[in-house]
């Protein structure tokens, strides 16, 4: 029952990689063949987390971080990239506890997010977190190969990785960056720390902070003092953003005329342009509001996806290779896909193919069927996981530039919206007023 030679070497080689990350202070030797293909010689943690990341192309050039936290029971370690250098995919996040490598969604998310104002979207870090915890506070016991762990503090450990990886950001900025670029890059980073209402092109729509991101203590303070309050990711956005986006919409606006002018009107709005390639300016009588376009174009695929009005057969399916437990897994629970328009079928034995696909998602197979080779837990971590693999491929990119036809026709989408939220329920749009903008330049006293 064993695969291609290539695929069980490549198996043997990650789990080989995995082994050395987490004991740096022995010598490895990977032997293929008869022929010595990888030698990690005893080194401190750092070096051997870097001959590693070496090993990936994509890591040439970069400049390698260190992050740590110690608190109640738990202590943490991290090796990463600098934000200039990153993945288009999740391979390089890996998350150790007790020296075990694990597959964790929880905190591959909380890595994600506490980068996501570093990094265009659709990117990741390379990221290896190394947790030390209490053993009575761990639970290998629940997975028989031991990847996933139960832990009773892992809440606490959430919101200090959040905040540990931004104060880590923030002093890079810090020394980096030019004092206005510093200034807006913190306010990115601790967005969600600072309390602030939703702006909505419907003021009397009732308020609700069902999809806003939650609020977590956690025990311990970070070697260096970072920003108090942080507030890790809410892992009920799926059901929140669900529950949200199913509300009725309101009817359809007419399309306006076109004008002559430097500027598009849309809708009563004006669009006035694009801002770092990343976000669309709108003027509204006295506001000006920015709109994350990747996060605005996530939320409209969430819609489409989700509604599984275009979904589009592969005239030649894609097939892809799984292990034994995940062709266990997809025998019983495949039926979790076909509710995003994903028709598996299984060939053979650990043989499966896509067979269809939402029309948005074309040309992103391999990263989708990455994800399902990895996937044997929760089917509600499934379903927000596989959203994240399609959304944010398939999405605009922040830095990606727009011409104004494109651009208008998003903007004209967004205020279609009932809620400006994304599908990870945070708000995509920020306002400034006339009056506040005069104040900053000095205009009001």
């Amino acid at each position: 029952f064993l695969r291609r030679a290539q695929s069980e070497g490549n198996d043997c080689r990650r789990t080989f990689i995995e082994k050395a990350l987490g004991f740096p202070e022995t010598e490895f030797l990977f032997f293929s063949d008869g022929e010595l293909k990888l030698h990690l010689p005893k080194a401190d943690r750092k070096t051997r987390c870097v001959s590693v990341m070496a090993l990936d192309r994509s890591f040439s050039g970069a400049r390698p971080l260190e992050m740590s936290y110690e608190g109640d029971n738990v202590r943490m370690y991290a090796v990463c990239s600098d934000p200039a250098v990153y993945k288009r995919d999740r391979t390089q996040i890996r998350i150790f506890v007790n020296n075990r490598v694990i597959d964790s969604f929880q905190f591959t998310q909380a890595v994600t997010n506490a980068y996501s104002a570093a990094l265009p979207g659709g990117a990741f870090p390379f990221f290896y977190l190394f947790i030390g915890d209490n053993p009575a506070l761990v639970d290998f016991n629940i997975h028989p190969a031991k990847r996933e762990c139960k832990m009773r503090n892992q809440s606490q450990i959430y919101g200090a990785l959040t905040t540990m990886i931004r104060k880590a950001l923030m002093d890079l900025s810090k020394d980096d960056a030019p004092a206005p670029v510093r200034s807006t890059f913190e306010k990115a980073l601790f967005a969600s720390e600072t309390p602030r209402q939703p702006y909505s092109p419907r003021p009397e729509a009732p308020k609700t902070e069902a999809c806003r991101p939650q609020s977590g203590p956690a025990s311990g303070t970070p070697k260096a003092q970072a920003k108090p309050g942080g507030k890790p990711f809410d892992p009920s956005w799926f059901e929140n953003a669900r529950q949200i986006m199913a509300k009725a919409r309101p009817e359809g606006r007419p399309r306006p005329a076109a004008q002559v002018t430097t500027t598009e009107v849309v809708s009563g709005y004006k669009y006035i342009g694009q801002a770092f390639n990343t976000f669309l300016l709108v003027e509204q009588e006295d506001r000006i509001l920015f709109i994350d376009q990747h996060a605005l174009h996530e939320r409209l695929l969430y819609d489409e996806i989700t509604s599984l009005k275009d979904i589009q057969r592969l005239i030649v399916p894609y097939a892809f290779e799984v292990e034994r437990s995940v062709d266990d897994f997809l025998l019983e629970s495949s039926i979790v896909y076909s509710e995003f328009g994903i028709e598996l079928t299984r060939k053979e034995p650990m043989l499966w193919e896509i067979a269809s696909l939402p029309a948005a998602c074309r040309k992103n197979e391999e990263q989708i069927a990455d994800f399902i080779r990895t996937q044997t837990g929760d089917i509600e971590n499934i379903r927000k996981g596989l959203f994240a693999v399609i959304a944010c491929h398939a999405a605009i990119k922040a830095g990606d530039p727009l011409d104004s036809v494109t651009a208008t026709g998003l903007v004209e989408k967004c205020f279609g919206l009932d809620r400006m939220v994304c599908p990870h329920g945070r708000d995509f749009t920020f306002s400034i007023s006339k009056e506040e903008l005069f104040r900053q330049v000095g205009r009001i006293v």
